[in-house]
């Protein structure tokens, strides 16, 4: 990991349905990036989601701190 230094927040969710909810081109990075400019994108992540019964999708969250360190 490398900055910039903070909070990072990272939200994982997993369902049995087949959804398309975030289509992109992962051979550059496994991960996405959603900032304070993506709220289009997560309200409409949100809908999808609310669409599925409770029972066939979980999720988890944790927060790490990336530290600036001095070699």
């Amino acid at each position: 990991m490398r900055g910039p230094a903070g909070i990072e927040h990272l939200k994982l969710f997993a369902t049995t349905a087949d959804l398309q909810l975030y289509v992109r081109d992962y051979s550059q990075s496994p991960f996405s990036a959603i900032d304070d400019g993506d709220q289009e994108f997560v309200r409409g992540l949100k809908a999808e989601v609310d669409k599925i019964a409770a029972p066939d999708w979980a999720e988890s969250s944790c927060e790490f701190l990336i530290e600036n360190v001095l070699r």
